[in-house]
């Protein structure tokens, strides 16, 4: 995992020089997971923000759905019900303008849950 993770951080670094944002979005997103992977969730977190930042200057409002989407889960493991609804929301916003019904359906569906479980 730390092997990954220096690879991962050299390629961002590589992206960031040229400008790749579709790339550093994905190094980002893949820190990011691998961060959630081994327990580090506050680390996700800032991480996946990150991605978020860079999704909105790029105006791919799929790849900040799927962000939202995924610190909407984070939320969840960490107890935090209330951010968890409002992630599911924006993300469910941000889908609603695209042509892409199963991502969607897959924010809609994670709202749903989400406010069930809030009770």
């Amino acid at each position: 995992t730390p092997r990954a993770r220096e690879c991962l951080n050299r390629a961002l670094d590589l992206n960031r020089r040229l400008g790749q944002t579709a790339e550093q979005l994905a190094n980002l997103t893949a820190l990011a997971q691998l961060a959630v992977e081994t327990g580090q969730g506050s680390s996700a977190a800032q991480l996946f923000d990150q991605a978020l930042q860079l999704a909105r200057l790029g105006g791919d409002r799929a790849a900040a759905t799927r962000i939202h989407l995924r610190l909407g889960r984070l939320a969840q493991r960490r107890g935090d019900v209330g951010g968890a609804v409002e992630h599911f929301k924006q993300a469910g916003n941000l889908a609603d303008g695209l042509d892409q019904p199963a991502l969607l359906a897959q924010a809609r569906s994670a709202l749903a849950l989400a406010r069930h479980g809030a009770g």
